[in-house]
């Protein structure tokens, strides 16, 4: 960074040459040579800034009054293109700004943007007031004939930075004065119907984001707007906007306790994406608005998860502890049976996991515990009927978990109360396709076979009344046949002397229609 950019932050900020240091992560480095930069910069300072604009700065009305006494031009810019009426309007020094007002400065000059405020490209005295708030110094430039709509190099008026700053009183004045916003944003944002709608007959986009994904209605909902709501929903703005973090205009009305804006958004089919969101992002006062607001505490989305759910699962302690409160069900299952102590224990969030189980909190999950390679609870879990073929999300039944895992006592006990040991998961997998060895023999004795061996092949056309096994020569395959593709029955086993090798069925009559399939044995 340039000298003159350090002198720059100085002047507008105040900040002190420790603050700048330190922002520039080279304070130790510097130390030792600080007695040879403070003289560095002091000397730069006068340099680059010019003796005018340094008394403007100082508040020094005398030093002013003698460089203009010497010929100093009212005008001059310094090296960031600020005038010395920016820098006394800027500081709020009222006489100095009445002196170069009276030695004819001009009151609209604009200055020019630098590497260090590009932001300020364009800004005449009256942004600098309202960007800072100097009522005084405002009502005296207006007076002076400032133009209260000016735009600085971004499109941006004084009142826009008014209101961008928060400085209501300000941004309130300006409309006295006639000024306006440019952005439907800011006006919105400041409460202004008239110059809302002026904005959208003149072509304002009515559902444009801002840099948080904020559309108007956002602000309007946010800021309690009523009449502001009404007027862009009749104008076409979408009630269900979703910002950046995934909110609605709707949920930020709740999360501000907007109430009549609530009743009117909800009028036109406003939603609250959520109380999910609020939790996911650990919103504990939105949480706490949204249930105040009626939102159901047990809802669900289409995965079958609660609000709880979401808190056990992102750690979000208060949240949880605010949902029980509220009458949250600690037991809820999501569409793969799995609750929030499921879902705490899974993310290891173990305080949350007791603070559940405090609450009664059981898991629903045969999974989870043939995983934890719990026999006495996948016991409690059969015995209370929970079904010993659900699947999870990924068609893993609790037999596939407990062959996976090597829990042959598990496995042993799911198979006696009626496991599938040829469920398939998404890959067409069975629980054998995760065996060898002792489990893999126990499996077979109980009917188990692979993914692969419970493939169905259909058989080969050979000829008008001759069909072909087309496979590996020397393995084993039964012959199925079905009269509805429904009920299937075996026909016999084959074993292949030659691939492909044709096949008759001796059983099948003229009368009968008969369909045929294989599957691989050994």
């Amino acid at each position: 960074m340039r000298i003159i950019h350090l002198i720059a932050l100085i002047r507008y900020f105040n900040w002190t040459l420790e603050s700048i240091l330190i922002s520039l992560s080279i304070l130790r480095k510097i130390k030792k040579l600080l007695t040879t930069t403070i003289v560095f910069v002091l000397l730069t300072t006068t340099s680059f800034a010019g003796p005018i604009h340094d008394a403007a700065d100082n508040g020094d009305l005398a030093g002013v009054q003698a460089e203009l006494d010497k010929g100093a031009d009212v005008n001059a810019k310094d090296n960031d293109g600020w005038t010395p009426l920016h820098i006394a309007a800027s500081k709020n020094h009222r006489e100095i700004v009445e002196l170069l007002i009276a030695k004819g400065e001009d009151v609209n000059a604009t200055g020019e943007s630098s590497s260090v405020f590009i932001w300020q490209g364009g800004f005449t005295p009256l942004h600098y007031v309202a960007v800072n708030g100097h009522k005084e110094i405002l009502e005296l430039l207006i007076s002076e004939g400032a133009d209260v709509n000016a735009k600085a190099d971004n499109g941006l008026t004084p009142r826009d930075w008014a209101i961008n700053r928060s400085h209501t009183k300000i941004a309130n004045l300006l409309r006295t004065y006639g000024g306006k916003t440019s952005s439907i944003h800011f006006g919105v944002g400041d409460g202004d119907l008239a110059g809302v709608q002026a904005l959208l007959d003149a072509g304002a986009e009515v559902n444009a984001k801002d840099e948080n994904g904020w559309a108007p209605l956002h602000r309007a909902a946010y800021g309690g707007h009523e009449e502001i709501a009404e007027l862009l929903i009749s104008e076409g703005a979408d009630v269900n906007a979703k910002d950046n973090s995934g909110y609605t205009p709707l949920d930020l009305a709740i999360r501000n306790e907007r109430f009549e804006t609530i009743d009117l958004l909800r009028t036109h089919g406003g939603k609250t994406v959520t109380i999910f969101v609020v939790v996911t992002n650990g919103d504990l006062a939105g949480v706490q608005a949204h249930l105040d607001a009626g939102v159901e505490v047990n809802a669900k989305d289409n995965g079958g998860w609660t609000a709880l759910h979401y808190a056990a699962w992102h750690g979000r302690k208060e949240i949880v502890e605010l949902l029980i409160s509220k009458g949250a069900d600690v037991n809820a299952k999501d569409n793969s049976g799995y609750t929030p102590l499921d879902r705490s224990t899974k993310r290891k969030h173990t305080e949350i996991a007791d603070l559940l189980r405090t609450h009664g909190g059981k898991t629903g999950a045969i999974f989870v515990v043939v995983k934890n390679d719990d026999l006495t609870g996948v016991q409690a879990l059969l015995d209370a009927g929970v079904d010993v073929n659900a699947k999870d999300e990924n068609g893993w039944t609790a037999l596939h978990y407990a062959i996976r895992h090597g829990q042959k006592e598990i496995a042993e006990l799911l198979i006696d109360n009626d496991a599938d040991v040829n469920a398939k998961n998404e890959f067409e997998e069975t629980p054998l396709d995760f065996a060898d060895g002792e489990i893999a023999d126990f499996l077979r004795i109980h009917g188990g076979y692979s993914g692969g061996e419970l493939a169905f092949m259909p058989l080969l056309v050979y000829s008008k009344d001759q069909l072909a096994i087309d496979g590996w020569v020397g393995l084993k395959y039964e012959v199925l046949y079905s009269s509805d593709l429904k009920e299937w029955q075996v026909l016999e086993t084959v074993t292949l002397e030659t691939s492909p090798q044709v096949y008759v069925d001796q059983t099948a009559t003229k009368q009968s229609m008969r369909f045929y399939k294989l599957r691989l044995i050994d």
